[in-house]
């Protein structure tokens, strides 16, 4: 019987390893000791920097490292995520790192998106609605691209996609009304959810027993896939320039944006030009003056379905340290030889 299901129904709200009734599978535990090992880091971790930008289009290119669901622990105090104060939430965290040849020399881009609060405002066409559709629209974009390629999900993987909670009821004049859920079952059916995607993304959804998982980002040969990626430094709401990633000395470094909007990351294909651009009107690989304490922030960090699409969020914490990148590394063999010398922004 397969693997890594957990969908509503019989299995709402059930451990994503917990399938159709069957035990959940033992892991083994893992060691936890003090030393130097392969893992033990040196240094902060290097930051992408506009020279690594494609001259056409301003997009980055890289892979993707790793895709993992992850926890966190909201301080007792927030008044940000008030709901969560004090309780341990998801939180799905998608890794990326560019096409240096040595892992030394990589810079790091990262995704992650937390659960979101059930409240009357986050309820179907409410005002904060946004921020659920916003981390479904993020998930969905990224199996879009990496899993999907093309394809329709099926009703079992739109199953196991869907929160097992519902916290609103429609009236019969077709008004959404808000229904309150505990908040554990909230934060449980946000890691069934988040659990379901990465299976999918990391090859392990359905995976038979004893099978090797095929990450959908590893191509054939067992290299990983390159993709174009959308990093901006800011962006311009209501006329003003704002930092995509906001928090400490992190403020204004290039991050991915919020809102999807035309698309974050594309599929690197050689000789084919990238559907996605960097619109030079609103949105800047370079720094960029802006207020610093903006009265309408551009996006709303630390606040949608928690983290911001590789932004900071002052809630938990910050990003992951980070340097900036200083080397610039020739990537004219991505860019089209048509092209003039000029950066589109």
């Amino acid at each position: 019987m397969p693997e890594n299901v957990a969908t509503n129904g019989v299995n709402a709200g059930k451990p994503a390893d917990e399938v159709q009734g069957q035990p959940m599978t033992e892991q083994p535990k893992k060691k936890f000791r003090r030393g130097i090992t392969n893992e033990t880091r040196t240094v902060s971790r290097l930051k992408y920097d506009e020279s690594l930008a494609n001259r056409v289009n301003g997009l980055f290119t890289g892979v993707i490292d790793s895709v993992d669901v992850q926890e966190v622990t909201i301080n007792a105090g927030s008044d940000g995520m008030p709901q969560f104060a004090g309780e341990t939430i998801p939180v799905f965290i998608v890794n990326f790192h560019s096409l240096h040849d040595t892992p030394e020399k990589w810079r790091w881009a990262y995704i992650r998106l937390m659960a979101v609060e059930s409240t009357a405002d986050t309820i179907p066409f409410a005002k904060d609605a946004w921020k659920v559709d916003n981390v479904n629209a993020m998930i969905k974009h990224l199996l879009d691209v990496c899993y999907l390629q093309g394809r329709q999900l099926t009703p079992e993987e739109e199953d196991a996609l869907t929160l097992p909670f519902e916290d609103f009821s429609v009236t019969d004049d077709n008004k959404f009304v808000y229904e309150p859920v505990d908040v554990k079952e909230v934060i449980a059916g946000y890691k069934q959810v988040f659990s379901n995607a990465a299976a999918m993304l990391n090859g392990t959804w359905n995976l038979e027993p004893n099978a090797a998982p095929k990450p959908c980002y590893v191509n054939k040969d067992g290299k990983k896939t390159w993709y174009w990626l959308k990093l901006l430094r800011f962006v311009k709401n209501k006329n003003k320039w704002q930092p995509v990633i906001r928090g400490g000395n992190s403020t204004g470094d290039l991050g991915f944006p919020t809102f999807i909007g035309t698309g974050i990351i594309e599929k690197w294909e050689k000789e084919v030009v990238p559907t996605l651009r960097v619109d030079p009107s609103k949105e800047s690989i370079i720094p960029q003056k802006w207020e610093t304490k903006p009265s309408a922030p551009a996006n709303p960090m630390g606040v949608a379905g928690g983290v911001p699409v590789g932004g900071v969020n002052p809630i938990f914490g910050g990003a992951p340290d980070m340097n900036v990148g200083q080397a610039p590394v020739d990537y004219s063999q991505f860019q089209d030889p048509t092209a003039s010398d000029e950066m589109p922004f």
